[in-house]
């Protein structure tokens, strides 16, 4: 599970079908705002799928992509 700050790499992700360099593919790419009020993402790795609650109650979550 890991937090980006940066828009132009979650594009990456999206455009490269959730592949980034030699990392394996995401399975899930979501957006809240955190607290300071910024929109912020994350993304989750197959492994990792059953964390998804930790983000579902953060204010304005969204899930932007699943990938299978």
């Amino acid at each position: 599970m890991a937090t980006i700050d940066s828009k132009k790499l979650i594009d990456q992700l999206l455009k490269n079908n959730g592949y980034y360099k030699d990392d394996p593919q995401v399975a899930i790419i979501g957006e809240y705002e955190n607290m300071v009020g910024k929109m912020t993402w994350f993304i989750l790795y197959h492994h990792e799928v059953s964390r998804l609650y930790q983000y579902a109650e953060l204010p304005k979550f969204k899930i932007i992509k699943e990938f299978k």
